[in-house]
């Protein structure tokens, strides 16, 4: 566990720092991989290194969290998702569609911390453009200073429905955000449906403002191991509607007369009504089929997941300024008698080699005679 992930390489503090006897798997998530860290570190150092290494983190009241892990599934999900809400583009290039969908761009947060969603949906510029003000704005933008995202979607496999639950209700704090998806994938069963695919559980649930929630199960099973009746494409029960018009939420501001020089805001003309009067579908019976199709080479990968999950550890903390990082990287291999644990290293400066390499040792108290670190040039 690292005490404060920017500071542990500098004070040399080794006791402030515990690496776990057993690889970390699905089962420990959510994994503290920090404490009494403050929102400026947190956030400076999720905008170098977060998407880097295949892990979702959060921060929660000065602790850091592993909360969930890149997987098949997890892409498969939300490649349905993107291709539901590309759907209303047209014949138009992606760079010039009126719908923008992306992967983990970096927002602030309603409680000042930069989050990113697993898939954010906003307008093309012609239609909502850069808010005049800086970041963060009003009115709102990400960090890049374009515009909010207006359809935030969150996909969890290892991360719990309550912490899913919890994220998707930060979003909607932001009110520029009008609706928010979630989709949890619960763990998979022994027992396999028709196709040969093991059963698994799946939950929909949708936030939008001003509107009661909704929630729809829809995997092979529910969660007693009872069938669901998501067994083919296009059946109403299973289908999420979202208004089009969501993504172009775009009100004037008006002027504050306390502020010298504030103009307001004030808002171009949106889209047509052809698009403006659109919804989007998400067909839940897709995003199951999508899954069928990763899970089982997701399973052969589990021991590599779980291999990063346990290194990011280390790999969070040696990716410091203490290392003079380079661009590549390398792989560093840690063997014991016990186990071997793949890391994820940033290429560091040849005379920083040695340091690291002692520095590593210490950490994993690896005894010199018994076990030992390479470092694969």
């Amino acid at each position: 566990m690292v005490y404060n992930l920017f500071e542990f390489l500098r004070a040399s503090s080794l006791r402030k720092i515990r690496i776990p006897d057993k690889p970390i798997d699905e089962n420990n998530l959510p994994f503290p991989i920090a404490l009494e860290i403050s929102v400026q570190d947190y956030n400076s150092f999720i905008e170098k290194y977060e998407s880097r290494d295949g892990y979702k983190l959060e921060y929660r009241q000065g602790t850091v969290y592993i909360v969930d892990m890149c997987s098949n599934e997890h892409e498969a999900a939300v490649e349905a998702l993107r291709a539901s809400f590309y759907a209303h583009n047209g014949t138009h290039a992606i760079y010039d569609a009126p719908i923008q969908v992306r992967s983990t761009p970096l927002y602030l947060s309603p409680i000042g911390v930069r989050s990113s969603p697993d898939l954010a949906v906003f307008p093309h510029p012609t239609f909502v453009p850069s808010p005049p003000n800086p970041h963060p704005g009003p009115p709102p933008s990400d960090i890049r200073g374009k515009p909010y995202a207006r359809i935030m979607c969150e996909v969890a496999v290892s991360q719990s429905s309550s912490d899913l639950k919890a994220k998707c209700r930060l979003w909607k704090r932001q009110i520029y955000v009008r609706s928010i998806l979630g989709i949890k994938l619960y763990d998979p069963l022994a027992t396999r449906n028709a196709q040969g695919h093991r059963n698994r559980a799946m939950k929909a649930i949708l936030w939008r403002q001003g509107f009661r929630r909704q929630s729809w199960h829809f995997g092979t099973v529910n969660k007693d191991g009872t069938a669901t009746a998501c067994n083919a494409p296009g059946i109403a029960n299973y289908i999420i509607t979202i208004p089009v018009s969501d993504v172009f939420y775009d009100p004037a501001i008006p002027a504050n007369p306390a502020v010298p020089g504030d103009t307001g805001y004030t808002p171009l003309p949106p889209p047509p009504d052809a698009l403006m009067n659109a919804n989007f579908t998400i067909d839940l019976y897709t995003v199951q089929q999508m899954h069928n199709l990763n899970h089982e080479a997701s399973l052969r990968c589990t021991a590599t997941r779980r291999e990063i999950c346990a290194s990011v550890l280390i790999s969070s903390a040696i990716a410091s300024e203490s290392f003079h990082l380079l661009s590549g990287k390398k792989m560093c291999y840690v063997r014991s008698e016990i186990r071997m644990v793949k890391v994820l290293l940033f290429e560091v400066k040849r005379p920083a080699c040695k340091e690291l390499r002692h520095t590593l040792q210490k950490l994993l108290k690896l005894k010199p005679h018994r076990d030992q670190v390479e470092i694969i040039s």
